[in-house]
């Protein structure tokens, strides 16, 4: 076989395996390029209305469960994530912020997320005075939401997470309030 026959298949074969690999994202419509089994999770966080003029949440890092995953932290992954202060009440109103925007990931079923929060959590009532948001287990293994959607291979998952910050924050009978998360995922 000549030289240039050989050079001809070669990049035929290259080229199909090349458009196999482009998909459209289910988002945006817009082509991206996926290494072999792997997919995109982008979350956003947007909130109900509450009582409050101000719910903090100070968010480090987020992880994810991937619930057929073998390859290795048996099945988490720690995502890139927007770390910062969120004022979830600044989320309302069909505003929403994303908080990870990942690069390709294996794809999979997604069983839970995980907010592992750092010490800044804060909450301020209607008369402006600012508290301490206790979040149990938050800096260390964080808030837990349990989600079951899948990464589809070669395209992109949304997850909305809906905090209803009227629902999530409790005051104690002594004055201090806690956290306990009431999440929608959508």
């Amino acid at each position: 076989m000549k030289k240039g026959n050989v050079l001809l298949i070669l990049t035929t074969v290259c080229s199909l395996f090349f458009l196999q690999a482009c998909k459209k994202d289910a988002v945006s419509g817009n082509p991206i390029t996926a290494p072999f089994g792997s997919g995109v999770i982008k979350i956003d966080l947007t909130d109900a209305p509450g009582n409050y003029l101000e719910v903090n949440v100070d968010i480090k890092q987020v992880r994810i469960h991937i619930a057929d995953d073998s390859t290795s932290n048996d099945g988490w992954i720690d995502l890139p994530t927007n770390a910062g202060i969120y004022n979830l009440l600044d989320l309302q109103n069909g505003i929403d912020t994303t908080v990870v925007d990942s690069p390709f990931i294996p794809g999979g079923k997604v069983s839970q997320i995980r907010f592992v929060l750092g010490p800044h959590n804060s909450v301020m009532t209607s008369d402006s005075v600012i508290h301490d948001l206790k979040v149990p287990s938050g800096e260390q293994s964080g808030l837990k939401i349990n989600v079951h959607k899948t990464i589809p291979v070669g395209q992109t998952l949304h997850v909305l997470l809906d905090f209803d910050a009227e629902k999530s924050v409790i005051e104690k009978g002594n004055g201090d309030f806690m956290m306990k998360p009431v999440i929608r995922v959508k």
